[in-house]
């Protein structure tokens, strides 16, 4: 019988430490989704707080660790895991668990891969003397590794997508473009009374103009160029405060650079919090000017939150935010266009008011996360169909 017959079987990889972040969220979402259709298992090297959350999707957790891709002993324990679980499907999150699977897979298994791309590693800097060959090399290495052996790429934003096409690093019929969404729902309360609460706990009168930034305090996120930026508009006699919510290994340099540019009597480190949608309701402006970028969570959520975004010229930015209209994109490493973006903000109230309505209003038609879910469905689906896995897969 059709309901006597195992749900089949999806598992979750990834060798980052998984806490709290864009890729985070994205996975505690699919898990939701997927939690009465599959039986789901997450491997990797989970914290505390993200194992929490993902148990109660009802996803089975286990641990490993790896230190770098050569890892021997990451990739035996990931080979006797596989053949533990035994998945009808596995769908991988970063680049050094995709490049430990897919040989694997490719030798012993034979499931179908889906690696997601929530930031192109080709991205990343590599240093030292022989910098130039180790990229190149690296560059051809993931592309025999996406053309050959992964079944789908799932793109998160249609600027990487179309620069992975453009750079031949997927195949037109293996690329899927599924945008990331985010949860509406918490948007839709009213936080008036909490926006009066946040102000009074900061010492933040009601009507002083707040620009906040909700990211990881990283060398990536240049939080250092929105403090240049900040000090330029003090200089010129603007008034307003700065709110910089997050965590990461720059919040010490940031916090000496905000008492050397004399910001400190104007910005405020909130460090990480939970109460994301209030903090962004009890702001104004919301600014990110990132070195580069996929398609940012924050940037949506800033934008259902009724906030115009002040943005770099990175990644899918520019998709996103509808220049003049809901709010502005600046070139990145430039603390002087920031800077004048934020002034037009603060001598301009009503087009600001208007700006963060119709972001609000744009959030709302084109971030739901519902339609990334149903896509993703979509993916699984037809690929244990191709396979012929659905109900049907024994192990026994």
């Amino acid at each position: 019988m059709r309901e006597n017959m195992k749900k089949p079987r999806i598992l979750y990889l990834s060798a980052l430490p998984l806490g709290v972040g864009g890729i985070e969220t994205h996975l505690l979402g699919l898990l939701e989704a997927v939690a009465l259709q599959y039986e789901t298992f997450l491997f990797a090297p989970a914290q505390s707080s993200f194992t929490k959350d993902a148990l109660a999707r009802k996803c089975q957790v286990s641990f490993w660790q790896v230190e770098k891709t050569g890892d021997i002993r990451a990739w035996f324990t990931l080979f006797f895991f596989l053949r533990k679980v035994r998945p009808d499907i596995v769908h991988v999150h970063d680049a050094r668990a995709a490049s430990i699977l897919r040989p694997l897979a490719a030798l012993f298994f034979n499931f179908p891969i889906i690696n997601t791309v929530h930031l192109p590693p080709y991205y990343y800097q590599f240093e030292g003397k022989t910098a130039r060959l180790r990229a190149r090399v690296y560059s051809m290495v993931e592309k025999f590794l996406n053309r050959t052996m992964t079944t789908k790429i799932i793109y998160v934003g249609k600027h990487v997508y179309e620069e992975a096409l453009a750079l031949g690093y997927a195949r037109l019929a293996q690329a899927e473009l599924v945008e990331n969404g985010i949860d509406l729902t918490p948007f839709r309360i009213d936080y008036t009374h909490r926006r009066k609460m946040l102000r009074t706990q900061t010492k933040t009168p009601l009507d002083m103009p707040v620009f906040v930034c909700v990211a990881r305090l990283s060398s990536q996120k240049r939080q250092d160029v929105l403090l240049h930026a900040a000090a330029i508009l003090k200089k010129n006699g603007m008034v307003f405060h700065l709110w910089l919510v997050g965590e990461g290994p720059e919040r010490v340099a940031l916090e000496h650079l905000s008492l050397e540019l004399g910001l400190s009597d104007i910005v405020i480190f909130h460090g990480s919090r939970t109460d994301i949608p209030a903090l962004l309701a009890a702001s104004d402006v919301f600014v990110l000017l990132s070195d580069y970028e996929g398609r940012t969570l924050s940037v949506m959520e800033a934008q259902a939150a009724g906030l115009p975004c002040i943005l770099s010229n990175v990644g899918d930015h520019p998709f996103m935010v509808q220049e003049g209209e809901t709010g502005f994109i600046v070139p990145p490493r430039s603390p002087s266009a920031a800077a004048q973006a934020m002034q037009k903000m603060l001598t301009s109230v009503p087009q600001r008011i208007e700006m963060g309505e119709k972001a609000k209003k744009y959030a709302f038609t084109h971030f739901d996360k519902e339609l990334q879910h149903k896509q993703s469905l979509n993916i699984y689906a037809a690929l244990l169909e191709e396979n012929g896995t659905i109900f049907s897969h024994s192990r026994e």
